[in-house]
């Protein structure tokens, strides 16, 4: 059992200690925890979306790791790594980053259209006619190859503006056939599944993606989203775990790693 969908207090809207969600994630008997806080960008432009670290933040956040991987050596491992959105513009320094860093890995999280400044959409708040372009961009982002999964791919499902129709699912099935070509996992969300009970309405995981997931024969990761240590429970993953399987889908436990220099130096080639 393993999480690679962490954050930190450092996005602003997470909640605890890097060790909280540590001891907690041993205590629920979690295998491997990463750490997957919302990346810092090197913005030239300003206001921009305060729901992520800021650079001065990453050196803190990863020293905060590294010791806690000589603390709790033996008893889980602990692997460092960032959740991004696909930003053309700021792309080449993402893998740049991602190599100086030595990062373990990097997850895909589409939650804007448009760069990250005040006028963009939050992918959750989309209308129906923008759900194409949200897809475009699940898209375009999976095809870096640098991603080593897609987060929450149903989340413009999220604010109900639309329903589930043959147009909807034309172009959710679009994103499933590019992952599955491209061999990258799609999350199944276990912060959005709380969601779900809360407000006693289905965002993501949406039913009609899962299904249609499951006859597109796309492999599923378990993504916990934790924004408290409270979110690294075992009952809510044996609970997206036996949802998955009740499809049918292959469900990837180890994070498929990325060679981040190997694809710079391809590029440099």
């Amino acid at each position: 059992m393993n999480n690679y969908h962490t954050h930190t207090w450092r996005c602003r809207h997470a909640a605890g200690t890097d060790e909280d969600y540590v001891c907690m994630a041993i205590d629920e008997g979690f295998k491997k925890l990463g750490f997957s806080d919302h990346t810092c960008w090197n913005y030239r432009y300003a206001p921009f979306q305060q729901v992520r670290m800021e650079l001065k933040d990453f050196s803190g956040y990863k020293r905060s790791i590294e010791e806690l991987q000589k603390r709790f050596e033996g008893q889980i491992e602990l692997l460092i790594g960032i959740e991004a959105e696909y930003f053309p513009d700021h792309m080449d320094w993402l893998l740049d980053f991602a190599v100086e860093q030595d990062l373990d890995y990097l997850i895909f999280g589409n939650h804007f259209l448009g760069d990250d400044d005040l006028n963009s959409i939050w992918s959750g708040e989309i209308s129906k006619t923008q759900l194409s372009a949200y897809v475009d961009r699940c898209i375009e982002g999976m095809e870096l190859g640098i991603f080593s999964y897609l987060c929450h791919p149903d989340l413009p499902m999220f604010s109900g503006r639309f329903e589930w129709d043959e147009e909807v699912e034309k172009e959710f099935e679009r994103l499933c056939l590019a992952a599955k070509r491209l061999n990258i996992p799609l999350e199944y969300n276990g912060n959005g599944l709380l969601r779900n009970f809360e407000m006693n309405h289905e965002g993501y995981p949406h039913h009609k993606f899962w299904q249609l997931a499951s006859r597109m024969n796309n492999k599923a990761i378990i993504g916990l989203d934790a924004h408290s240590p409270a979110n690294l429970h075992r009952d809510l993953y044996e609970k997206c775990q036996s949802n998955l399987q009740e499809l049918g889908i292959e469900i990837i436990d180890d994070l498929p790693l990325i060679d981040f220099q190997a694809i710079k130096a391809k590029r440099a080639g």
